[in-house]
């Protein structure tokens, strides 16, 4: 089965590598929903308008280091609402 689908509001994709194309030139958009998606998995809950300040201070931590996975992990694990869930 080859993976294939349509981005939301966005292009089909035919393949893995389209996929992946399609998310590099949207690395933003991608990297505010993968956010969103940690602290609902890390603080158990649903994700909230609450949540924004620390949505952006994630993905202003992560861009200067192109997006590495530690750096949104280690902005969560250090902020008030992990320390406090």
């Amino acid at each position: 089965m080859t993976p294939a689908g349509t981005v939301y509001k966005g292009p089909a994709f035919k393949s893995f590598l389209e996929l992946r194309d399609i998310i590099a030139t949207r690395r933003e958009p991608f990297a505010r929903g993968f956010s969103a998606a940690l602290i609902q998995y890390a603080l158990g809950r649903p994700c909230g308008f609450s949540d924004e300040p620390l949505i952006d201070a994630m993905v202003h931590q992560a861009e200067p280091r192109q997006f590495a996975v530690r750096e949104f992990i280690r902005t969560l694990v250090n902020s008030k609402a992990f320390h406090s869930k």
